[in-house]
């Protein structure tokens, strides 16, 4: 239920997923960007920094899915 007071509400849906939108973009560059550069310097890829990666990335989406549906 929703009062006339949105300070007690909180943030609403679209504000959650503006959030998660800010946070797992730059989660996502930044594993894709450690992935790239540790297999061009050192010839391997590190697990943590493709799981950073993809963790980034569904992040990201899950709060582009929530800004357009209003669905969380």
């Amino acid at each position: 239920m929703t009062s006339n007071k949105p300070w007690l509400d909180g943030p609403s849906a679209k504000d959650r997923a503006r959030a998660k939108i800010w946070q797992g973009g730059p989660f996502f560059l930044i594993g894709l960007i450690s992935t790239t550069l540790t297999h061009f310097l050192f010839g391997y890829v590190w697990f943590g920094t493709v799981a950073i990666g993809i963790a980034g990335l569904f992040w990201f989406l899950t709060g582009v899915i929530t800004y357009y549906t209003g669905v969380e």
